[in-house]
């Protein structure tokens, strides 16, 4: 298992990504995951927002 997660860590793919998010301090990538998770989130719980505690 560990060899495993090894070779996908050090995958072409993998390292030509996390050369690109060193050498642009992460701003590129920051953006993406920022404005994915935003969206994510809206749309996972719409109610949570609008939803009021109980007053007794």
């Amino acid at each position: 298992m560990e060899r495993a997660q090894a070779e996908q860590h050090f995958s072409p793919g993998n390292v030509v990504l996390g050369s690109f998010d060193s050498l642009t301090f992460g701003v590129p990538l920051g953006f993406y995951y920022l404005v994915a998770n935003t969206g994510h989130g809206r749309t996972r719980s719409p109610r949570a927002s609008t939803s009021r505690p109980r007053v007794s």
